[in-house]
């Protein structure tokens, strides 16, 4: 189906896209990473369930690259807490 090809070349578009930020220092909220990265996960299981192979793997690779970004942005958050707890003092 065409519609396969569609997800897929948005999907994997998405993935690209992501790339800048998985690689560069700053990262966006855990939140937003964390929740958008699930949702790609439960359409991924969706595009399964209806036969759209292409789409469902490139919306697991773009699920992951969320994923990525969900756990550098928790590690960057607690080297904050750790550095503002060590130089302010809380």
């Amino acid at each position: 189906m065409w519609q396969d090809y569609v997800f897929m070349a948005g999907n994997f578009a998405f993935t690209l896209l992501l790339i800048p930020s998985i690689l560069s220092k700053h990262k966006p909220h855990w939140t937003t990473s964390l929740f958008t990265s699930l949702l790609l996960y439960l359409f991924a299981y969706c595009f399964f369930t209806l036969d759209l192979m292409w789409a469902t793997v490139a919306g697991l690779t773009s699920a992951t690259a969320w994923m990525i970004l969900f756990i550098q942005s928790t590690i960057a958050w607690r080297e904050y807490v750790q550095w503002e707890n060590e130089n302010i003092g809380y």
